[in-house]
């Protein structure tokens, strides 16, 4: 399950280990379907937010550190009883492993659950997500550029041939966590049967329409590694690609995935009718408002917005028995109608930019004076943004969601958040929002105002800007634009044929092929080494004059690399909607590439790969950054004096 936002995979890993959970559970009940190992989950994302690997060191600092263990903590609650969770570093398995608090959890008592008894079914150091191959991944977009740096990814597509008995799968006759201290030798590893179709059998992509621009063609060509190594195993995988604002989809799907796309559900021929959704009997569920600004900042319509309806729910929490003849409700009691203001007491806003969102939360302070004046009580404000870690951004939405009913505590009124919120926050509580500044794209726009008034009916405030033509023509246009919003939606800028992306991405194409399609074929009986050992591949490509023992030279060709690259980047055949054109000079800049790949590997006198091709290890890797800084005027001013 990929998804190309830190926070969606974060959310979509809570729902995911209730799912899990579940299947662990059916699987104790029924003998049929315990074979094998129990149902798990890896979360595979970036070193910034999980670790790599755990040295003696690493595991020493989570032991003393309670703010380390936190920071790596995934989830709150325990899915199998919904107790909390905290981290525990395992030496036994050398794992950071979520454990329930509750001793008579499942998870705590189960044997079906095998290595993982005593914790949560979930791994989420990428050396743990190699040992013990959970059935699920869920991840960033990203993530898939390690492909190219380490050589166990190798286990997902082709499978393992060992195991060791304490910290779990493994291969090339050494355990992973050799560096962390295991002293098993190669006759201590278990041998294992091949298996039959070992690669991905299924890839679920969330919000398609965001793998756009260099993030797509970045991630269309390791796509096209992944389908090749898919069926250098067996099959392919299956992708299922999902999104709620798409335009040209097929086009999209051709150059991420070099392949047609079905859509479904189809729409009907009857607008506003599909085979999931009606629209007769009409139910109003969200009501768009416009407000067009007259002032040279857009924080201050946002503003007015919500103090408005801040200090309208205030009087009626006051004043039960009001806000019940407003809802046509005068037979219910005071608790109910209390219980339903609490779904509209928080207001959201959303904005395009960091720098409004701190704006908002500074100049909520002011409000929060003008409401204490007025006898309305306080405001209490929140920003969230992507610089936040996993553990606040949590914090955040467990405290909405808690809010849900009386905390006896000041509530959280006021959330200024960016695009973090747009994709795959499903909050009840979320019944309010106001759009600071409409976004650049309608597909933005979109998805994140359907953040609000998910569960309940709810109200949009769109505030637009006074001085910009664009904003001014939308407001002007404010009904004809919602009613047609679909066909408003652009199509998605990405070119898999783009001319200078072999640069970026020809050299970890090349250490996949090496790594997850050759070194498995290869190791044990024509290498000794896997091929991220420079020295062994210079002898293996017939590179080097002293070949070592046990390897054999030539026994990988050029030839093949390089077929294997253009058949991945989708330049071995014409196939429309690209062009002749497009592919010849594609195919090209390709050839340049390895060739220059291939020579770098040839005269190197390193010893890792990684190194010498030096893969990318982000699909958002355009060019390197130029640090900007500032200097006050007089410094400037004394500086042109000097000259």
């Amino acid at each position: 399950m990929r998804f190309p936002l830190r926070m969606l995979s974060l959310q979509q890993m809570e729902r995911l280990a209730r799912v899990i959970a579940a299947l662990n559970q059916l699987r104790a009940e029924e003998s049929s379907i315990s074979a094998g190992d129990p149902f798990a989950i890896g979360y595979f994302v970036g070193d910034n937010n999980t670790p790599n690997s755990l040295s003696e060191d690493d595991m020493r600092r989570y032991e003393h550190s309670k703010n380390l263990r936190e920071e790596v903590r995934l989830l709150r609650k325990c899915p199998f009883c919904g107790n909390p969770v905290e981290i525990k570093p395992l030496r036994n398995s050398w794992r950071l492993a979520h454990v329930c608090s509750n001793a008579s959890c499942f998870s705590n008592t189960s044997s079906t659950l095998g290595g993982y008894k005593g914790s949560l079914p979930v791994c989420i150091v990428d050396n743990e997500i190699y040992r013990f191959l959970p059935c699920v991944l869920v991840g960033t977009v990203d993530k898939l550029a390690i492909i190219a740096r380490n050589r166990y990814f190798a286990h997902f597509v082709r499978g393992v041939k060992q195991r060791c008995a304490k910290h779990g799968y493994t291969s090339y006759d050494e355990c992973i966590e050799r560096w962390s201290g295991c002293k098993s030798s190669k006759k201590d590893l278990e041998k294992l049967a091949p298996i039959n179709d070992p690669g991905i059998s299924l890839l679920i992509q969330d919000e398609l329409h965001l793998l756009r621009a260099e993030l797509g063609v970045f991630n269309g060509h390791y796509e096209g590694l992944l389908r090749y190594l898919g069926e250098r195993a067996h099959l392919r995988p299956k992708v299922l690609a999902a999104t709620a604002t798409i335009e040209a989809y097929d086009t999209q799907a051709f150059h991420i995935y070099l392949s047609r796309a079905r859509r479904y559900p189809q729409p009907a021929w009857r607008q506003g009718e599909s085979f999931y959704a009606t629209s007769q009997p009409p139910k109003h569920r969200r009501s768009y408002v416009g407000v067009f600004g007259h002032t040279r900042g857009i924080e201050e319509p946002a503003l007015r917005a919500i103090h408005l309806y801040q200090s309208e729910i205030r009087r009626l929490f006051a004043n039960p028995r009001a806000a019940a003849a407003i809802m046509q409700c005068e037979d219910v009691n005071d608790d109910v109608v209390l219980d339903t203001l609490r779904l509209y007491d928080l207001s959201l806003c959303y904005v395009n930019r960091k720098s409004t969102g701190g704006s908002i939360i500074d100049k909520v302070v002011q409000l929060e004076r003008q409401m204490e004046a007025e006898g309305l009580g306080t405001l209490k404000a929140q920003l969230l943004t992507g610089d936040q870690t996993i553990d606040e951004i949590g914090a955040t939405l467990d405290r909405i969601e808690a809010e849900r009913a009386e905390t006896g505590h000041p509530r959280l009124s006021v959330v200024a958040a960016t695009s973090l919120i747009s994709h795959g926050v499903d909050l009840e509580r979320i019944n309010m929002m106001v759009v600071c500044g409409m976004p650049s794209h309608y597909a933005e726009y979109v998805q994140s105002s359907s953040r609000a008034a998910r569960s309940h009916p709810g109200l949009v405030f769109a505030c637009f800007k006074a001085r910009d033509p664009r904003e001014t023509s939308q407001y002007e246009f404010f009904t004809g634009m919602h009613e047609h919003m679909d066909r408003l939606i652009e199509a998605v800028a990405v070119n898999r044929f783009a001319s200078f992306a072999p640069r970026k991405t020809v050299p970890g194409l090349i250490a996949g092929v090496l790594l997850c399609d050759i070194t498995p074929d290869l190791y044990g009986a024509q290498i000794t080494k896997p091929l991220d050992h420079v020295p062994t591949l210079q002898i293996a490509l017939g590179r080097a004059s002293a070949p070592k023992k046990g390897t054999q030279a030539n026994c990988v060709s050029e030839d093949y690399i390089r077929a294997a690259i253009t058949r991945i980047i989708g330049v071995d055949t014409v196939r429309p909607p690209a062009s002749r054109s497009q592919i010849e000079n594609l195919r090209k800049r390709v050839d340049e590439v390895v060739d220059d790949q291939m020579g770098a590997i040839g005269r190197t006198i390193e010893s890792q790969l990684k190194v010498v091709l030096d893969p990318i290890t982000s699909f958002r890797d355009v060019d390197e950054g130029i640090d900007f800084g500032s200097i006050d005027s007089a410094g400037f001013v004394t500086r042109l004096r000097s000259r």
